[in-house]
């Protein structure tokens, strides 16, 4: 058999034409009532492995009305889908009838069984309870491992029962789970498990010889930025970007407050402000945190500093008194160093600048590590601190050789530690920038974003086929640069309808015909793709009504 076309076409470049390029285009999956079932099913797999419950859900009963008879374990995981949503009592409703709990190390022991157990023992039945605590060591060495494990969170949370659930989020942990609905969970529970403050007392007294490190305070300062960090890089698993997703550290700061820890909760909210671009709601939940008019007080003292300073530097270059600029920059550092964080008391504002010094933020700098995906090719650093800081250092430079002449007409000091060459250099080429330098550091706007060069890729090459779910900036950049928006199928509108804080969309591939589901996750861009089956699923014939006689007269 031969088509008539040359074989060496189906490898080689893309075709140009628009008759040729239907070659490689396949048809949309939502052209068919079966292919958007298809498309709900797919997308609500897609949705429970992200913990969106409800979403799933509905995307699944939405997937249930496809033509033809449904499968065999449709009830089940309907079933399965409503108890992990914490809709109990449905799930025992859809589940088949006269099911009974068998022995829990029997072989017959199924899915149903326990989500059975679980929605009884959620709703209060303590026999299913005790079942599923007999049955779960011997399923957690199977692949339901995880399964059993969210079971019974669920069932601790229904039941108010923190032993139960703390051990089940425990075990989740342990099994690499980085769903939307536990990490917050996860971060919360380490950050609450940090040192609160240094050691009081004999404890906290340390070695005459020792270094300043090893102190027990300094030791407690390392190991809170430590499970400080910990939590900040759980939470990056499933947001990938604070700046377009800031939701889960906004849930864990609530779980903080609602759990005795309000100084936890504005730790974590300062370590995300402080190491990433500016994001206006993380911004407003460290403003509850935050006394009063604090911020206000911290721009009046250092507008103060800097005056004073300024003051001291003309004094110092006019008079020939370069020790009255040393004074002044040691006040203002003294002033810096042991003022608190607005919202932190002493013990939590080391914790935090111990944390920006891990991740690489200087004093001077502050230069974020994640990307800004508002422009997500348009990211750039905020050069400005050290252009004028090297400005300062050839002011300096120029203005040194006639302050050390000013000062000398005054003495030559009485040791080498106050010449005036020494103390002129140290007041024009160290100080004087190193001032100018935090002085620029400190306007606002100082913190972009990153340029991301892999977005590029996102707007000329098809990923359709590689991946079945994006999350991050390049899921912001795939949608917009690559995928078509399409509309929303009317079988579909009533269960997007309902998620929130925005309703998702459908997008569709121009190559493969794929559709995609869009998910807004709030107005900082950020979004979740997940990606249909690709290729075409024609209905099931109509099969015609027996009830009508055929072949005779009427």
């Amino acid at each position: 058999m031969t088509t008539g076309q040359d074989p060496a076409q189906l490898f080689g470049p893309p075709p140009t034409s628009a008759t040729q390029q239907q070659l490689f285009t396949g048809g949309s999956v939502l052209q068919t009532r079966t292919g958007v079932a298809a498309a709900a099913d797919a997308w609500s797999v897609g949705a429970m492995n992200l913990d969106l419950d409800d979403l799933a859900v509905d995307l699944l009963e939405a997937s249930m009305r496809r033509p033809g008879p449904q499968p065999d374990h449709a009830p089940g995981r309907h079933a399965s889908a409503l108890m992990m949503a914490g809709r109990y009592a449905d799930a025992l409703a859809v589940l088949p009838a006269g099911l009974v709990l068998p022995d829990p190390g029997s072989d017959d022991l199924q899915r149903d069984h326990l989500v059975q157990a679980t929605c009884r023992a959620a709703l209060g039945d303590d026999g299913a309870l005790l079942w599923l605590r007999q049955a779960a060591p011997l399923i957690s060495a199977t692949d339901w491992a995880g399964y059993i494990a969210h079971c019974l969170l669920r069932v601790g949370d229904a039941r108010g029962d923190l032993e139960l659930a703390g051990a089940s989020l425990a075990q989740l942990q342990r099994l690499g789970d980085r769903g939307r609905r536990v990490v917050p969970r996860m971060a919360a529970d380490v950050v609450a498990s940090r040192p609160r403050s240094a050691p009081a007392g004999r404890a906290g007294r340390g070695r005459l010889w020792g270094s300043n490190r090893d102190h027990p305070a300094a030791v407690a300062v390392r190991e809170a930025a430590d499970r400080l960090r910990l939590a900040t890089d759980l939470l990056h698993g499933p947001s990938e970007s604070f700046v377009s997703d800031p939701g889960l550290v906004l849930e864990t700061a609530e779980r903080l407050r609602q759990g005795g820890d309000p100084q936890g909760a504005a730790l974590l909210l300062h370590a995300v402000d402080r190491t990433n671009p500016h994001v206006r709601r993380v911004e407003e939940a460290l403003a509850t945190y935050v006394p009063p008019g604090a911020y206000g007080r911290r721009r009046l003292r250092r507008a103060l500093l800097l005056t004073l300073a300024g003051i001291a530097f003309l004094v110092s270059g006019l008079t020939g008194h370069p020790m009255v600029a040393v004074v002044a920059a040691l006040v203002v550092g003294g002033v810096e160093i042991f003022a608190r964080e607005p919202g932190l008391d002493r013990f939590g504002t080391n914790v935090l600048a111990e944390y920006a010094e891990k991740a690489g933020i200087r004093p001077f700098w502050l230069l974020p590590r994640s990307v800004a995906d508002e422009t997500p090719v348009a990211g750039t650093r905020r050069r400005s601190p050290l252009v004028l800081g090297v400005v300062a250092l050839a002011l300096g430079a120029v203005v040194f050789p006639g302050a050390w002449d000013a000062a000398a007409e005054h003495g030559t000091g009485t040791s080498w530690l106050t010449s005036p060459g020494l103390t002129s250099f140290l007041v024009w080429v160290v100080l004087f920038p190193v001032l100018v330098t935090w002085a620029v550091s400190l306007l606002p706007g100082r913190r972009l974003g990153y340029v991301v060069p892999r977005l590029s890729a996102a707007q000329t090459d098809c990923q359709c086929r590689r991946f079945t779910g994006l999350s991050g900036p390049f899921a912001f950049a795939y949608a917009a640069g690559h995928l078509t928006p399409l509309a929303t199928p009317p079988e579909l509108e009533p269960a997007l309808r309902r998620f929130s804080p925005l309703p998702p969309s459908v997008s569709g591939c121009p190559m493969t015909g794929a559709a995609w589901l869009v998910l807004i996750l709030g107005p900082e861009n950020g979004r979740l793709l997940l990606r249909s089956p690709i290729g075409t699923f024609p209905d099931p014939e109509e099969r015609p009504d027996d009830s009508l006689p055929t072949g005779q007269y009427l």
